[in-house]
């Protein structure tokens, strides 16, 4: 059944009709009728009856999310990925949600505004909690995105941010356990390899264009698991647990880089704790070079991308086949 004129029509409070002053009913489809979204007391935005351009669906739902918000707006978070622009010394950074929800909203503070507060140098220098006051919502149609224009840092709570805390707690327990300084157990050759990552992202593809170089139709089993988020360490660990049954003799957790709440889970201690408990040895590829999390430090081979990974792992199938045809050529040199 095709949509008709009414089902198609959004779902906007009808108010009185600007033409002639009365509520229009619901089935009044004349064009002197309007429709009126109510987003704030004393405000109202005409809409069409049809459908909305893109452009003024954005203005609309801005509109909406500014005026819903006091002027005052306070918002809790921790202060991630701060940076100046060296240009302008505007200050840009996102603020993630305290209790690891996974929600992050970039954040931008002027310079005029960092002057002012004082607060820019100690955001910069700080992985934070911070309580941003003053706070005006934008919403930009280009990148559809949601962005916190900071005016003001409640300079009380600027300090160690909990996640910090949490991370140094975990990094002085396995010094004191010495996890960090274990000796490392050997990577075995030519061996079914397990594979913990994100199927269909980058580094699946990333991993398996590796096995297709290097040795065609190897024993790989791949295991899906969130990387990130809040059901990220558990669902890492089941995946570990998963492999491990299935009998793979080395365990790989893949991801690509990210921001630093995107690897967060590579510092979850129950992640660590499964890599340590882990009894096949274990191999981390997370993120890119610069990036470095607790479970690097208490793998037993850290890679620097999902790419090296592989290639430290799998031998190339062409160098192997050569090497076993000059030790059968030896064998029958000397049986003769």
């Amino acid at each position: 059944m095709p949509p008709t004129r009414e089902s198609i029509r959004p779902p906007f409070t009808p108010v009185l009709c600007s033409h002639c002053s009365q509520a229009p009913p619901r089935d009044c489809h004349t064009s002197e009728h309007q429709f009126y979204l109510h987003s704030h007391p004393g405000r109202r935005y005409a809409m069409a009856t049809d459908c909305l351009e893109v452009d003024d669906l954005f203005r609309v739902v801005g509109a909406a999310i500014t005026s819903s918000l006091p002027r005052g707006t306070r918002v809790q978070g921790e202060v991630l990925s701060c940076h100046r622009h060296a240009a302008s010394g505007h200050l840009y950074f996102d603020l993630s949600d305290c209790r690891g929800r996974g929600s992050v909203l970039p954040c931008a503070m002027w310079r005029s505004t960092c002057e002012a507060a004082h607060s820019g140098s100690d955001l910069v220098s700080l992985g934070s909690t911070v309580v941003v006051c003053a706070a005006k919502t934008t919403l930009y149609s280009k990148k559809a995105s949601l962005t916190l224009h900071v005016r003001r840092v409640q300079s009380s709570v600027v300090g160690e941010g909990q996640r910090k805390r949490e991370r140094d707690a975990l990094l002085q327990r396995l010094a004191d356990d010495g996890m960090i300084s274990r000796e490392r157990r050997p990577l075995p050759r030519f061996c079914r390899i397990g594979v913990v990552t994100s199927i269909g992202s980058a580094a699946h593809a990333d991993l398996q264009s590796g096995v297709d170089q290097r040795w065609p139709g190897y024993d790989v089993v791949y295991e899906h698991a969130a990387m990130q988020g809040t059901e990220a360490p558990s669902s890492i660990c089941a995946a570990i647990d998963a492999l491990v049954a299935a009998g793979c003799r080395i365990v790989v957790c893949a991801r690509g880089g990210g921001s630093e709440d995107d690897l967060s889970a590579f510092d979850d201690a129950r992640v660590v704790d499964a890599l340590i408990a882990c009894p096949v040895p274990t191999v981390v590829a997370v993120g890119h070079e610069s990036d470095t999390s607790v479970a690097d430090l208490v793998c037993d081979h850290r890679s620097k991308t999902p790419t090296a990974a592989m290639e430290h792992i799998l031998p190339l199938k062409s160098e192997e086949l050569e090497r076993v045809a000059r030790c059968l050529a030896e064998v029958r040199e000397a049986a003769r």
